[in-house]
């Protein structure tokens, strides 16, 4: 009987030791703004040129198409006394096509840029991320909180895991 009582405090205390480990373990808070990692990587500056060329692009491509239905308007407004109600009607379809043609474009460079945005931030946003999963493995983090995510309503204390990662990422 006495043997049973001491191998059942034996087990208690094997127990409750776990369970302070296990307690400690989730004890372990680390907290990052993704954001301005995000800003210090040399990678972004270049993700954000090919994003504003793209951009760029696409708004010359619009502002010729809306110069040319400018001019067609206007060109369609002056009077002209040789006008048919034929010509007057096919210029009319030609300006509706136009601008037609204009909102259409609007949506699909809308789209183009969406998809490339897409397409130059997520090697990014994954380097960021292995990083950032590898720093809270090798220092025993349980808890990374993206700080710049605006879901983190009130933390006191936790460890900023920004210089770890930075470290990681070899940024100065």
């Amino acid at each position: 009987m006495k043997k049973l009582q001491i191998l059942f405090v034996a087990l208690l205390f094997t127990a409750i030791g776990t369970q302070v480990q296990a307690q400690d373990k989730a004890q372990k808070i680390g907290h990052i703004n993704s954001q301005e990692l995000l800003s210090m990587m040399p990678e972004a500056k270049q993700a954000e040129d090919q994003l504003t060329k793209h951009a760029k692009e696409l708004e010359d491509q619009l502002n010729t198409m809306q110069t040319e239905y400018q001019a067609k308007v206007d060109k369609f407004r002056q009077p002209d006394p040789f006008q048919t109600d034929a010509i007057r009607k096919t210029k009319e379809a030609e300006i509706m096509d136009l601008g037609k043609r204009i909102q259409e474009f609007e949506m699909s460079a809308q789209q183009s840029y969406n998809e490339m945005s897409a397409k130059v931030q997520q090697p990014l946003l994954e380097k960021v991320q292995k990083a950032i999963a590898d720093v809270a493995k090798e220092n025993g983090f349980t808890y990374i909180l993206d700080t710049s995510a605006g879901n983190v309503l009130y933390f006191d204390g936790g460890i900023d895991v920004l210089p770890m990662v930075k470290k990681k990422l070899s940024i100065n």
